[in-house]
């Protein structure tokens, strides 16, 4: 992985406010499970730093860098994907054959009404009332970043089916989040854009075979998290240790790939530490 020097990582971050422990809240993967975050406002973050910080458990939701904080829980465990192992199953294989006559590509973040339209279908259609699908939410959500930050499109004969959100680093990509055309389920739009995004990694990423591919949290025994398990071989952060998943068995006889020392943040810097306390 690529290493920072010391004062490169005191310069790489622009804090623009640190915010306090959320109020507790139900958690969106456990039934009758208690959730709380924490987390800070970014200006600006070279892509090296949010790396380090994507390796440690972190993640982004427009300009603001999270983590969870749950006083009595501890199941939110970042999931990666090593691209260059990984092997689609037949069902995935399908969803690519399905999906060969759509055009994907490249682009930088966009706000527009066709985006918008999409998003807004999507979020009334699939989720389950925690996000409002307003056009405000929308663009704080996904038309602003503080990292290097792009989207796979999808078009179908010309029309926008799908977009996925996707933050760059050096040595990895991270999945950011994905919004399609909730008419289209027969396609797996969701499952075809982690598929896209796994190959456009090991094109583009300069780490090439070496990347990973970030999908988030994943919760064992959450329905709604229950997909990005299926991605395999793939990796997941269990108390700042990277464990490798290569196949159905049980979790404490997973295999584990070490991680170095946990990140610790401080207002305004980013330093290397035993904890992520701050």
């Amino acid at each position: 992985m690529t290493e920072q020097s010391p004062e490169v990582r005191q310069s790489a971050v622009q804090v623009l406010h640190t915010l306090p422990e959320s109020p507790p809240h139900p958690c969106a993967y456990l039934p009758g499970h208690v959730a709380r975050d924490r987390g800070f406002g970014v200006h600006r973050m070279q892509p090296p730093t949010w790396q380090a910080m994507l390796e440690s458990g972190w993640r982004r939701s427009g300009m603001t860098i999270y983590e969870p904080a749950c006083p009595f829980c501890s199941q939110c465990k970042s999931l990666r994907i090593p691209v260059d192992a990984f092997t689609p199953d037949r069902t995935m294989r399908r969803v690519v054959r399905l999906n060969s006559d759509l055009a994907t590509r490249l682009v930088p973040i966009t706000i527009s009404d066709e985006r918008y339209d999409l998003y807004r279908r999507y979020v009334r259609q699939r989720h389950d009332g925690m996000m409002t699908g307003s056009r405000r939410e929308f663009e704080l959500f996904l038309g602003q970043s503080p990292v290097d930050t792009c989207e796979l499109e999808f078009r179908l004969d010309g029309r926008l089916v799908c977009v996925g959100t996707i933050d760059r680093t050096p040595d990895a990509w991270s999945c950011v989040y994905c919004y399609f055309d909730p008419e289209l389920p027969r396609r797996s739009l969701g499952t075809y854009n982690i598929l896209k995004s796994i190959e456009f990694c090991a094109r583009h990423c300069p780490a090439g075979a070496e990347a990973s591919l970030y999908l988030g949290y994943w919760v064992d025994g959450s329905k709604t998290m229950a997909y990005k398990a299926r991605f395999r071989p793939h990796e997941v952060l269990d108390a700042g240790r990277w464990k490798r998943v290569e196949q159905s068995v049980p979790w404490d006889r997973i295999p584990v790939v070490e991680l170095g020392p946990a990140l610790r943040i401080h207002e305004g810097s980013v330093s290397r530490g035993a904890s992520s306390s701050w």
